[in-house]
This record gives structure tokens, sequence and C-alpha cells, in this order.
């Protein structure tokens, strides 16, 4: 019986230390910075947790103002607030929305998309939105989603490119942990190319 369980225990070490390599490497991957000189047709901002009251965690302001940045930079002329209702009776993109034109994009550059509660769902349902698959997207959520959320955008966009924001704290190193148990069952059921 000790042998299976020091063999459980070294598995279980083992799967570990290969959750936070990948994370740390997530976290690394999503900040790489996209070239000065790239254009996208959309800056397309993820959604991320509405308080019960319908105000933006401050996650979500944060990709909100990095992607308003990254509009009125050039990057793209159109900026997409993707994220339906989840937890609030407010969706994603709607409680964002204030946010983005605090930045001082106009309402005519904004589009909203209102129907996703997932990732999968969030490229989905811009596809949907933006039409023809010729279309370069630039992605913006934590950088640690980076690398999935990019991977799910190519299947529905031609180019796709991914911009990283950080949390602060422990919540990025817990979230961070999460999303690398959430990429290795998306790989495991082969959602992702």
């Amino acid at each position: 019986m000790s042998t299976v369980l020091a063999a459980l225990a070294l598995v279980g070490s083992q799967l570990a230390l290969y959750i936070v390599a990948l994370a740390a490497g997530l976290e690394w991957k999503g900040r790489r910075p996209v070239a000065d000189d790239a254009r996208f047709d959309a800056v397309v901002v993820l959604g991320c947790r509405v308080r019960p009251d319908g105000t933006p965690s401050p996650t979500l302001i944060r990709r909100v103002e990095a992607g308003a940045r990254l509009v009125l930079a050039g990057k793209a002329t159109r900026l997409v607030l993707s994220g339906g209702k989840v937890g609030s009776d407010v969706s994603e993109a709607a409680a964002a929305l204030p946010h983005a034109l605090g930045t001082g994009l106009s309402r005519d550059a904004i589009s909203l998309e209102e129907r996703s509660r997932t990732t999968d769902e969030n490229a989905l349902e811009v596809a949907r939105l933006l039409g023809s698959r010729e279309r370069s997207i630039l992605v913006v959520t934590d950088a640690y989603h980076v690398p999935r959320s990019v991977r799910l955008f190519r299947k529905h966009f031609t180019r796709v490119a991914g911009h990283g924001v950080r949390d602060a704290g422990l919540s990025r190193v817990k979230n961070a942990l999460r999303e690398a148990c959430v990429l290795t069952a998306y790989l495991a059921q082969g959602k992702l190319d």
C-alpha cells in the first residue's frame, strides 16, 4: 500500500509542478507586445465578472481601458466589448461601455456583443457580429488568458493576436493556476487546434 501512496504522491507532485510551470508560461506568453506597426480590423475586449449591482469588476475595467488605448493608438478603428449576462442582469459588454466612452472613444467606434458567456462563445459571437472570416482581431484579456483566447478566436478569424493585461497580486496567481488547469482540460478534450 505504501508503494501505491508513494506513486500517487509522485504523480501528484509532478502534476502540480506542471500546472505551476504552465501558469507561469501563460502569463509570460500573454505579455508579449504586439508589433508597433500591426493593425487590425477590431480590438476585442473579453468580458469579465460584473457585480450583481451591474458594476464592472476592476479586472474588466483594466481590460476595457487597455482595449480603448489600443484603438486610440491606431491599432484598429473599432472596439468590440464582448460578454453576456453572467451573474448579473447587466451584460459584461454593457457594464464596460461607460468606461470605454470615458476614454474618449465615440459610441460609433464601439460595438457590443452581449450573448456570450464563455471564451468559446466570445469567439463565436464576435465572428457572428463582425461577419467575414477574412478579418484580423486583437484580443484583450488577462495575460494568462491570452494563449487560449487567441487559439479559440483563430477558429473564426484569419489573423489573431493577443494583448495581455495584468491583474494585481495574489488573484493573478490564483487565476493563472486556474487557467492552466482549464487549458490542460481543453487540450485533453481536443478543443484547441
